[in-house]
């Protein structure tokens, strides 16, 4: 196990790639589907006498969403990835307004 406690380990299932009809051609998106397979959990986020449930007071996930970190409330801390992007700084285009 990582240093992380919860790891999920898991297979793709599919990917789909759309190049946008309007707008920038090199505009894209990819959606890719996965499947969970097995899901390791360490101790001390478990539930006191349940081996198989995720105490939630105990579990603090950082979940990446729309190139920010945030925890289960607000964000947690800016995103080193999506200042690149943002900014146009980096190999990422700059992002228009």
């Amino acid at each position: 196990m990582t240093s992380h406690p919860e790891e999920n380990k898991t297979e793709a299932v599919r990917s789909t790639h759309r190049i946008t009809e309007i707008g920038d051609p090199k505009d894209h998106t990819t959606a890719i589907e996965i499947r969970i397979v097995r899901t390791n959990v360490h101790e001390s986020i478990l539930a006191l006498g349940h081996r198989h449930h995720i105490d939630p007071d105990r579990w603090r996930p950082l979940i990446m969403n729309f190139l920010e970190f945030y925890g289960l409330g607000s964000q947690v801390h800016p995103s080193r990835l999506a200042r690149r992007v943002l900014t146009g700084s980096g190999n990422s285009p700059a992002r228009q307004p």
